[in-house]
C-alpha cells in the first residue's frame, strides 16, 4: 500500500510539473505574441507620425494637391484605427499574461 501511495505522489508531482511547463510554455508564447504587437504599435505610430508630418505642411491644401490631402487622410484615419485596434489586441493579452504569471 505504501507503494501505491508513492505511485500516486509521484504521478501528481509528474502532473504538477506538466502544469508547470505548460505555464512556462504559454507565458513565453504569450510574451512573444505581446513583443509582436509592441513591434506593431511602435510602427503604426512611426507612420502615424509621418502622415502627421506631411499634412502639417501648408502645401499639401493647396488645389492642386487636394487628390493627395485625402489619400493622406485617408491613410492616416486607416492607421488610427489599426493602432487603436492593437493597443486594445495588447492590453487584452497583457491582461492574459499576469494572469498566466
Amino acid at each position: 500500500r505504501k507503494k501505491n501511495n508513492q505511485t500516486i505522489s509521484a504521478i501528481s508531482g509528474a502532473n504538477n510539473n506538466l502544469s508547470e511547463y505548460d505555464k512556462r510554455k504559454k507565458q513565453r508564447q504569450l510574451e512573444t505574441r505581446l513583443q509582436t504587437l509592441e513591434n506593431k504599435l511602435h510602427q503604426l505610430q512611426a507612420e502615424l507620425k509621418s502622415l502627421e508630418v506631411i499634412l502639417s505642411e501648408p502645401a499639401i491644401y493647396e488645389e492642386n494637391q487636394q487628390a493627395k490631402l485625402k489619400k493622406h487622410l485617408a491613410t492616416r484615419e486607416k492607421i488610427a484605427l489599426q493602432l487603436q485596434v492593437t493597443e486594445q489586441d495588447w492590453l487584452v493579452l497583457l491582461e492574459r499574461l499576469e494572469d498566466v504569471r
